[in-house]
């Protein structure tokens, strides 16, 4: 898997060591990396760590599955400066399926994108599908969004399989202070007003980590 310092990455990473599956986990360790769990994940027998930048990786070990969690998240972070977001997002998505096509077909990861309920755009009422067209709002998810449809061209095209999780919001512990409700707690206690964006009324819809990791190996397995 890519990504499994970053915070849904991390439990995911965790749900699976122990439960004893052996697993590879390939990070940049940016800002927003956990680095404070990587002790306990190396005690893990059925643990291995690549350090990478999945845009510019060359090669990946062989394996079942490619579980992409690795991605510049932070929606404030893409409006000041979106180019990362679309050199990991897009670029790097395509960077693994180029890996992954030149592989013998027998031998070539079932690939799974995690992805985030954000490439639909906005809704005020009712709920997206499966089939809703895609209108990505802000860089982060116009990122999001082109990454699925490079993923989606390569599948057909090379016949790759691939699962894609579009997830809301996620939240739990150990939660990077610049995500809304880590932030928001550390303003309180420290005597401060939490900080909405507009004028309050935006709606967002919330999933707790551990629930969240263990849909997505359902999604995997079943």
């Amino acid at each position: 898997m890519t990504g499994g310092n970053g915070f849904i990455g991390k439990y995911f990473v965790k749900y699976l060591l122990e439960m004893g599956q052996e697993l590879i986990n390939i990070d940049k360790l940016t800002y927003a990396a956990d680095k404070k769990i990587q002790p306990w994940f190396y005690e893990q027998p059925n643990y291995s760590f690549i350090h990478g930048d999945v845009a510019h990786l060359e090669t990946i070990p062989e394996c079942d599955f490619i579980v992409n969690f690795a991605a510049e998240s932070h929606v404030d972070n893409s409006i000041r400066k979106s180019t990362h977001f679309t050199t990991t997002n897009a670029i790097g998505v395509q960077n693994l399926l180029e890996i992954v096509r030149t592989y013998e077909p027998s031998l070539r990861p079932v690939f799974v994108q995690i992805s985030t309920d954000e490439v639909y755009g906005d809704n005020a009422e009712g709920y997206f599908t499966e089939d809703s067209p895609l209108r990505p709002s802000n860089p982060y998810s116009a990122s999001k969004a082109a990454g699925e449809n490079i993923l989606y061209a390569y599948a057909r095209t090379y016949d790759i399989k691939y699962q894609t999780v579009r997830m809301c919001n996620n939240y739990g512990i150990r939660q990077y202070p610049e995500k809304l409700i880590p932030r928001s707690i550390l303003r309180l206690l420290g005597g401060r007003k939490a900080q909405l964006h507009g004028n309050g009324s935006y709606l967002r819809s919330w999933l707790n980590v551990q629930d969240a990791v263990e849909a997505i190996l359902i999604v995997i397995t079943k």
